[in-house]
């Protein structure tokens, strides 16, 4: 039997809920309320946000998300909530863990805002702790040094399918043996700054809702697995990624071939296409699997969407999930629950 890369946890933490496990991933349903605009802002309506933030202090000691970014936290408690889930807490298989996560925009919130206080005040606007936190790599930076994981630490930064491409690329690094276990997923904070340039630009499907938060899936070897005693919750059957006009066609081909499956054989699907990328992608889809679609209940969460979208696809059993780019690029991954078997 191949040996496959697996998925041994799953850590969730959005503005409305924080949890591990597959249960985490059925309780949480798109829950805000329209954002404070600041001045010279036109934030877009609906803009679905955070209604009440999760005590994040509750699932983590205060001092670790102390002089941290939002997205940064979310992070933070996702990986807590993960590294629980899969049973990692020998400080030796820690040491092999790594890190790789997707996203769209980091901590562009302090990024603008530091570079807005330079424009204001000059040197004197200048906050240090902003500076710090502006980097797309501070969160898995903070979460590497904190959890002692000593493994690959990675951020990935692009569209929409970043967050499943982390996830993707995590499998490909355990069967190369680069690490032996990894923490992948996409991970994004809220700005109205973001927000209002991708309404300008046309980049939001109408009416879907801002998202916020951080999805993480360990990743590992199913023998590796096997060897500490965790059970696997889910096989990573295949991966794919293509660019062109028939990008959704060559990219399920890629995933189908590799997983060595039949299309009969998904059980479900579900396309993640937060931005405008174009239409008559759902009817493709459908036309290539025809087995039922999965609701995308996250909204525009853009690399934590896509992250997202491979959980659920966890908890439902065999299912294959595309995410699309701007650019007419198309990721997809193939999962199969292994109590689904």
């Amino acid at each position: 039997m191949t040996d496959r890369a697996c998925i041994t946890g799953i850590g969730v933490a959005t503005p409305t809920s924080i949890g591990r496990g597959v249960p985490a991933l059925l309780v949480h349903e798109p829950s805000g309320e329209e954002p404070r605009p600041r001045e010279g802002v036109p934030v877009p309506e609906p803009a679905l946000i955070v209604a009440t933030r999760s005590t994040a202090e509750d699932a983590l000691h205060p001092r670790a998300l102390r002089k941290v970014s939002e997205h940064t936290r979310f992070v933070t408690v996702a990986a807590s909530q993960c590294l629980e889930d899969a049973g990692i807490e020998d400080e030796g298989l820690r040491q092999d863990t790594g890190l790789a996560l997707g996203t769209s925009f980091g901590c562009s919130s302090y990024h603008l805002e530091y570079h807005e206080a330079l424009r204001r005040r000059g040197v004197t606007g200048a906050s240090a702790l902003l500076f710090t936190q502006s980097v797309f790599n501070a969160a898995t930076g903070h979460v590497g040094q904190l959890f002692g994981l000593r493994g690959s630490n990675i951020t990935f930064v692009g569209g929409e399918a970043v967050g499943l491409e982390a996830i993707a690329r995590a499998a490909k690094r355990v069967e190369l043996g680069s690490d032996r276990v990894i923490l992948a997923g996409g991970a994004e904070q809220y700005s109205d700054l973001v927000h209002a340039s991708l309404d300008q630009s046309g980049l939001l499907r109408d009416g879907a809702p801002f998202a916020e938060g951080a999805v993480l899936l360990a990743v590992e070897l199913e023998s590796t697995a096997n060897a500490r005693g965790s059970a696997p919750i889910a096989r990573i059957l295949g991966t794919g990624h293509a660019r062109g006009e028939r990008a959704l066609e060559a990219a399920v081909s890629q995933v189908v071939e590799r997983a060595g499956v039949s299309v009969d054989s998904i059980e479900h699907k579900l396309l993640c296409e937060a931005i405008d990328a174009g239409a008559g992608h759902a009817s493709r889809f459908d036309e290539l699997v025809g087995a039922p679609t999965i609701e995308d209940t996250s909204g525009s969460g853009f690399a934590m969407s896509s992250a997202w979208a491979v959980a659920r696809g966890v908890a439902a059993g065999r299912t294959l999930v595309a995410a699309a780019t701007a650019r007419g690029a198309f990721s997809a991954i193939l999962v199969d629950r292994v109590d689904a078997d």
